[in-house]
């Protein structure tokens, strides 16, 4: 862990706060933190899990806040409206920037050349369009 004021690591414990997490105190500036102090849900309520939870049934699901305070309701987190509001609008730029590395990623290897023999044939990550088998019908209709 390192110090959010001056950077340095050297810590030593210093009790436990109201919620019961252990509180450290810097050893050069004497500033008092938890682990938390340096996490992204810094100063809010709520357990991390809990808001992450919720930001992403929003994101994922596109479910009204109310709802989502119903469905926090009945695993026994009281929560309001507008405070989902608040962490969907905090929260969603961090969740957002974090899977665009992934996604170029797959972009990236999303075609392979495999040698073999005396020719070379690209490989798509995705079969042809048209490239079902003949005994398989593509209509609905009965």
């Amino acid at each position: 862990m390192r110090c959010v004021r001056c950077g340095s690591e050297a810590f030593s414990k210093a009790g436990l706060d109201h919620q019961d997490r252990q509180v450290y105190q810097c050893a050069a500036c004497r500033r008092r933190q938890t682990a938390r102090s340096v996490s992204a849900f810094c100063g809010y309520r709520f357990p991390d899990d809990v808001i992450a939870l919720a930001v992403r049934w929003y994101l994922r699901f596109r479910l009204p806040y109310a709802d989502i305070t119903e469905l926090l309701a009945e695993r026994g987190v009281h929560v309001d409206a507008s405070t989902v509001f608040d962490w969907v609008q905090r929260f969603t730029p961090l969740y957002s920037a974090s899977p665009r590395s992934i996604r170029t990623r797959r972009a990236r290897i999303a075609s392979v050349s495999v040698s073999g023999g005396l020719s070379t044939r690209p490989l798509s990550g995705w079969p042809a369009i048209g490239s079902m088998p003949t005994g398989l019908s593509t209509s609905t209709a009965r």
